[in-house]
């Protein structure tokens, strides 16, 4: 009997020293830098992966503790400063932080252990390149090991112009193009128009004129002068602007006057020019 009691020690003891020694694997981090999401939400997902050989996971509760630059507060950098992150595992859940130790991973069962750094609301940030040291730690054999990856960030940058709410003599003509309806002319009279111009970056604006004065449209020889000033700016056929942005994304408001001369012998019939914008956002 007493045998039998050493022996059933002994089985435990070496149970207890296998399941250490096989939790004494090895293991990979991987940033695919190549597939990161910009989903609706305007965050970033950047897909990471932690590969594990199969005596980690045979270990029972594995778990790795992850961050990227600091383990209280885990963020990426550029010179535009800082964009603060999370982290979600593979089904975009959030995962529970510690102050000090960071984002805890539960690891799977499996080869890989896929999980998300989200950097919310990031295509809205300021355009440029940003960085970050992303660690992660697993305890194996009572020891932690620790690895790192780089982790970049490339927010593009981005460009919108568009007419302003309750503009009701602006109409819509095809994808890019409006119709200033000036309606009944009226010498000397200004019409107003406003516009949105909405960036995460500096801007480049051109603003075009095709004849500079209206044109009769079926007697093209018949005119009427007129002054065109945008953003309170007069434009001479062809008028360069920039915008700078040291922000994230920001809105100008920007207002178009069309300014007619006289028109008292002006011959009856519709006049039109085309004014052209061309906006380009500037990285």
């Amino acid at each position: 009997m007493k045998h039998l009691i050493k022996l059933s020690v002994l089985g435990f003891a070496l149970l207890s020293h296998s399941v250490w020694a096989e939790c004494s694997g090895k293991w990979t981090l991987n940033v695919d830098r190549s597939n990161v999401e910009f989903k609706r939400d305007l965050g970033a997902y950047i897909p990471v992966y932690l590969e594990l050989s199969r005596d980690i996971q045979r270990c029972r509760f594995p778990m790795a503790m992850v961050s990227v630059n600091n383990k209280q507060s885990s963020y990426l950098s550029s010179i535009s400063g800082n964009l603060p992150l999370t982290i979600l595992d593979k089904n975009f859940r959030q995962l529970s932080h510690f102050p000090n130790k960071g984002f805890q991973l539960p690891l799977d069962n499996s080869q890989r252990t896929k999980f998300w750094i989200k950097v919310p609301e990031a295509k809205t940030s300021a355009s440029g390149n940003y960085t970050g040291l992303l660690e992660a730690s697993i305890s194996l054999d009572r020891k932690e090991e620790t690895k790192n990856a780089k982790v970049k960030l490339k927010v593009p940058a981005f460009v919108a112009f568009n007419s302003a709410p309750n503009t009701p003599n602006l109409q819509r003509s095809g994808n890019s193009g409006y119709r200033f309806q000036l309606g009944e002319l009226e010498s000397n009279r200004t019409y107003r128009s406003d516009f949105d111009l909405l960036s995460n970056s500096n801007v480049r604006l051109v603003i075009k004129q095709k004849y500079g004065e209206l044109k009769q449209k079926s007697e093209p020889d018949f005119t009427i002068p007129y002054t065109l000033k945008f953003n309170h700016t007069q434009v001479n056929q062809k008028s360069v602007y920039t915008f700078s942005n040291n922000e994230d994304t920001k809105r100008w408001g920007l207002p178009l006057e069309v300014t007619l001369g006289n028109i008292d012998f002006a011959r009856a019939g519709r006049y039109q020019d085309t004014i052209t914008v061309e906006v380009k956002a500037m990285p």
